[in-house]
């Protein structure tokens, strides 16, 4: 079975942290940051960022507007989207799938976005 779980980056106090609850009758998403403290808020107030299923080669997982820097047919350097015309995450142009290899989460876009832009 897929498993879903989701980061959240709240725009208006611009930090990243891990979704441990989303109450859609009541619209709000309770966050974890990586200092351990939580937060609740409006869902109008994050962008809710997916798990791909997949891991980085050093254990970390892949989510949504990730920054990684991965093998396929040379290195490259993508942020990590979702395009739903065809139902699957991608690296930059690439469809996350065969011959990607050597996948390393580097940051997000919403903290990094200078990662994106140094090739």
């Amino acid at each position: 079975m897929r498993e879903h779980k989701y980061k959240a980056w709240n725009k208006d106090h611009n930090f990243m942290g891990l979704v441990y609850e989303i109450d859609f009758r009541y619209g709000i998403v309770k966050i974890e940051t990586d200092e351990g403290t939580t937060h609740t808020f409006g869902i109008t107030k994050v962008e809710l960022l997916q798990f791909t299923g997949l891991h980085d080669k050093n254990g970390s997982p892949v989510y949504e507007s990730d920054i990684v820097r991965y093998v396929r047919e040379c290195e490259k350097v993508a942020s990590v989207s979702y395009n739903e015309d065809i139902a699957a995450f991608l690296f930059g142009e690439d469809e996350i799938g065969d011959n990607i290899t050597d996948i390393e989460v580097i940051g997000n876009i919403y903290q990094h976005p200078e990662l994106i832009n140094r090739r």
